[in-house]
C-alpha cells in the first residue's frame, strides 16, 4: 500500500510541473523561445538530473521493490523446503486423508463380513425354519395318526368293555319273580268266597348261582291302572345267602283275602291284583344285585289279563 502510495504522488508531482511550463511558455512565448531552444538542445545532449524528492521517491520504490523479490524469493523457497510450515500442514493433511481412507476401507471390509455373516446366519435361520416347520408337520401327521390311533384304540376299548359287560352279564345270575297260582276264582261268585292262597316263584335264569340274601313279597288290591310311584317298601325277610343255583327256583305261598266290595271291582275293571317286592343277592364274586318286581292282573270282557310287569318305577334289575 505505501509502494501504491508513492507511485501517485510521484504521478501528481509529474503533471504538476508540466502544467507550470506549459503556463510559463503561453506567457512569454517569444521572449523564452531562443531561451526554450538552447535549454532544449542543452537537454538533448546530455541527459535531464532529477530533482532530490524524485530520487528519494526512486529509491524508496528500488528498496520496496527489493523487498518484495526478497519476501517472492524467501517464499519459493519455503514452498521447495520440506520443513516448511505449508508443507508440513499439507503432508499432514494427505496423511489424514490416507489414514481416513484406509479407516474407511477397514470399516467398509467389516461392515461388508458383517453383512455376509447376518446373510449366512439368515440363511441358517430360514433353513432351520424350515426344518422345524417340516418337523410339525411330521408331528401333525403322527398327531393324526395317534389320534386316529387312539381313536380305534378307544372304540376297540369300548367294545371290548361291551363285550365284557355282555359276557359278565351273561356269567351273572339273574333272578325273575313269577306267580304260578293266584289264588282267586276265574268267576265272580259269592258262594265260592273272597279268599285264597298265591303261589309264587324265584327263577335263577343267569348262568351261575344267585346268593339270596333279602326278599319281599307283597300280594295287594290296588285301582286299575297302577299309579306310576309304588308303595314304601316293607321289611324284608332275610336269608343267609340262600342259593339259588342256574335255572334253579325258590318257590313260596301266600294267603290272600278280598272282600265282596273289592272282587266286584275287580271283576267291574276298576282294580286289579297286584304282587310286588324285592329280592336281594349276590354273585360268585360277591357283587351285589337287585332284582325289584311288579305283576298283576286285571278283569275285561274278554276275560283275565295278565302282565308281567307294572309301570317303570316300580321295576328295576342291577
Amino acid at each position: 500500500m505505501k509502494l501504491s502510495f508513492l507511485i501517485l504522488f510521484f504521478l501528481i508531482l509529474s503533471s504538476a510541473s508540466e502544467g507550470a511550463e506549459q503556463r510559463l511558455k503561453q506567457v512569454r512565448p517569444d521572449k523564452n523561445k531562443s531561451a526554450t531552444q538552447n535549454v532544449q538542445k542543452t537537454a538533448d545532449k546530455q541527459p535531464e538530473k532529477p530533482s532530490q524528492f524524485q530520487a528519494e521517491v526512486i529509491e524508496t520504490l528500488r528498496t520496496i521493490a527489493k523487498q518484495n523479490k526478497t519476501a517472492y524469493e524467501q517464499g519459493r523457497a519455503d514452498e521447495k523446503s520440506w520443513n516448511s510450515p505449508s508443507v508440513l500442514v499439507n503432508v499432514g493433511l494427505l496423511i489424514v486423508g490416507v489414514a481416513y481412507t484406509l479407516f474407511a476401507w477397514r470399516q467398509w471390509l467389516a461392515i461388508h463380513r458383517q453383512g455376509d455373516i447376518a446373510d449366512k446366519t439368515l440363511n441358517h435361520i430360514d433353513r432351520q425354519a424350515a426344518a422345524a416347520e417340516r418337523t410339525l408337520d411330521a408331528i401333525e401327521k403322527q398327531v393324526i395318526v395317534a389320534s386316529d390311533s387312539v381313536s380305534v384304540a378307544k372304540a376297540a376299548a369300548e367294545t371290548a368293555s361291551r363285550q365284557t359287560e355282555i359276557l359278565k352279564a351273561g356269567q351273572r345270575p339273574w333272578i325273575m319273580f313269577q306267580v304260578d297260582d293266584w289264588g282267586l276264582p276265574d268267576r265272580h261268585d259269592p258262594s265260592l268266597g273272597f279268599g285264597g292262597v298265591i303261589k309264587w316263584s324265584f327263577r335263577n335264569v343267569g348262568h351261575s348261582p344267585a346268593f339270596l340274601t333279602e326278599l319281599v313279597v307283597v300280594p295287594d288290591i290296588f285301582p286299575y291302572p297302577l299309579p306310576n310311584e309304588h308303595p314304601d317298601d316293607q321289611s324284608p325277610k332275610q336269608f343267609a345267602k340262600f342259593i339259588i343255583p342256574p335255572n334253579g327256583k325258590h318257590s313260596s305261598s301266600l294267603p290272600t283275602i278280598v272282600d265282596a266290595g273289592a272282587m266286584q271291582s275287580i271283576f267291574d275293571g276298576k282294580q286289579c291284583q297286584v304282587v310286588y317286592g324285592i329280592a336281594r343277592y349276590h354273585d360268585s364274586m360277591g357283587n351285589p344285585h337287585l332284582t325289584r318286581f311288579c305283576v298283576l292282573r286285571h278283569r275285561e270282557a274278554e276275560g283275565w289279563k295278565f302282565e308281567p310287569v307294572g309301570p317303570p318305577n316300580w321295576v328295576e334289575y342291577t
